[in-house]
């Protein structure tokens, strides 16, 4: 059924969200701009491409026909918004901010012990996990699609604990050189465990979880209610787990090529 016959409003442009992403854009266009002027600091292409794509996803989750469908038909499209926002988008913004931007920006604001401390691994692991599966607790994820304040808030908890779970392991201000790589490959590999359990009670469910897509009573794409619902618990088990292998697979990589050069050095 196409989207004209059901009358979705396909793109959002929610004032409050395009004026985040500007100031975050701008952010980071000053930051360049000072390097460019004091010509003390090295900006990748690399960057620019990560931070442009993480930008770029965000606003694609939040204002494109995903968010419109996933909040009115489709449980499935709703899990990949959350995937974007959560587990993608806040991992390709902090590879494409330079160390030397991290540092400028925690120092002139006076946040280098804060930040420090509230992206402790353990601490940036629970609060991860503890706002996905809260989120997801039926009463909370109703009462998300039914409020547009409580859907903004679940989506600014979601970026941010997306920023505060990969911060340990990409450390843009070289705040953590004590977490090991090999620490870091057991910290990625957690995150599998309670992304594959909530993808497995959505898989394997036999009654509908939320009965707001339950009542849902034009399907999209002729889905029923089980079938978009074991196909969301599919998307967070399958592409959920494979992010982090790709994560976890790139710093054991990271770490073999530091310990060859360690040996080559020794050798010489």
């Amino acid at each position: 059924m196409s989207f004209d016959t059901l009358n979705v409003n396909v793109w959002r442009w929610d004032a409050s969200v395009l004026l985040g992403l500007a100031v975050l854009i701008g952010g980071y266009a000053l930051g360049v701009r000072a390097m460019l002027r004091q010509r003390r600091h090295e900006l990748r292409r690399r960057h620019i491409a990560c931070f442009t794509c993480g930008v770029l996803l965000l606003f694609l989750a939040l204002q494109s026909p995903i968010d419109s469908i996933g909040e009115n038909y489709l449980f499935s499209i709703h899990m990949v918004q959350h995937i974007m926002l959560q587990m993608i988008a806040p991992a390709l913004i902090l590879l494409g901010v330079p160390r030397w931007m991290m540092q400028r920006v925690l120092s002139l604001f006076g946040l280098e012990k804060l930040v420090r401390w509230i992206t402790h691994p353990f601490l940036a692991f629970i609060a991860f996990n503890l706002a996905l599966i809260a989120w997801h607790v039926p009463a909370l994820y109703e009462a998300a699609l039914r409020d547009p304040l409580i859907h903004i808030l679940e989506h600014s908890i979601f970026i941010g604990t997306g920023f505060l779970s990969w911060y340990p392991v990409i450390d843009p201000a070289a705040q953590h050189r004590n977490f090991a790589s090999i620490a870091k490959i057991v910290y990625l590999f957690l995150y599998v465990i309670p992304s594959g359990i909530l993808g497995a009670i959505f898989s394997f469910a036999q009654v509908p979880l939320y009965p707001y897509y339950a009542s849902v009573t034009t399907r999209l794409w002729e889905l029923s209610v089980l079938d978009d619902q074991a196909l969301a618990g599919a998307i967070m088990w399958v592409p959920g787990w494979a992010i982090y292998f790709i994560a976890l697979s790139i710093v054991f990589a990271l770490w073999m090529n530091r310990e060859d050069a360690a040996a080559k050095q020794l050798s010489q």
